[in-house]
């Protein structure tokens, strides 16, 4: 009993909250075959039936990476686009004969390749290393496509906000690492992927949501972790909607 005790007051302090019955089995598991008491770097995660789990960290050793840009959790669960429920028409389905809308945006198949997604990474992270968001203007997601994505009055005004706060993420993220912008582009990692039935975000047309996707650069031992809020899809390429935390507007 003394093992569990001791496991239970290391639980506590590394962060949790409370002692439940996975981690007090936990305990026991370790008083009875006096395992190493674990690591704090192992993240607690509820879920419905109140036993605590263990999510694994993640596999980059912590001490290399220099912070996550934008305090985005990789296992928080994050708020979906919001709209202004006065904005949304009612208007919404697809037209079968406009040839403007890409079949991957009229019924669900599969995810769309990565590639155009890798590209605009590397485009991205260029931009915030310059603090130009013109470098990645590309790969925010197209006025014209957005018009026809959305079921709102304006579609252009909301866009023309929500490109506005992409530019303000870059500078955001540039002015994070200032002074040490000598990485470079390692790898790129796509996040959770949706699909999005129409009216689900206030869109009209269906696409494909991808939240928490991570651009690694590399500056000698040390990694950036660079996290994309949103993408979505217009036909085979990927975008960026949401850079940073996800603004009322």
């Amino acid at each position: 009993m003394a093992r569990a005790r001791e496991m239970a007051a290391h639980l506590a302090g590394c962060g949790f909250r409370s002692v439940s019955v996975g981690a007090t089995a936990l305990a026991w598991l370790a008083a009875t075959a006096s395992i190493p008491l674990p690591s704090c770097g192992l993240k607690p995660r509820g879920n419905d039936d109140a036993v605590t789990t263990f999510a694994v960290p993640s596999p980059i050793p912590e001490e290399s990476i220099m912070g996550t840009p934008l305090a985005i959790d990789p296992h928080e669960a994050v708020e979906a686009p919001s709209i202004d429920a006065g904005t949304v028409t009612a208007d919404a389905g697809v037209d079968a004969n406009d040839s403007s809308v890409p079949e991957e945006n009229r019924e669900k198949g599969d995810v769309p390749p990565v590639a155009s997604a890798e590209e605009g990474a590397r485009r991205l992270l260029a931009a915030i290393k310059a603090d130009d968001p013109a470098l990645a203007a590309e790969f925010f997601f197209p006025a014209s496509a957005f018009d026809l994505v959305k079921a709102m009055l304006s579609p252009g005004t909301y866009h023309k906000k929500l490109e506005a706060f992409y530019e303000e993420d870059i500078h955001t993220e540039h002015d994070r690492y200032f002074g040490a912008h000598t990485f470079e582009y390692d790898s790129f990692e796509m996040g959770r992927c949706e699909w999005m039935e129409p009216l689900s975000q206030g869109n009209k047309l269906p696409y494909w949501s991808c939240r928490n996707s991570r651009i690694l650069a590399r500056s000698g031992t040390k990694l950036f972790d660079y996290r994309i809020r949103y993408m979505i899809n217009w036909g085979p390429n990927w975008y960026v909607i949401h850079l940073g935390p996800v603004r009322d507007v």
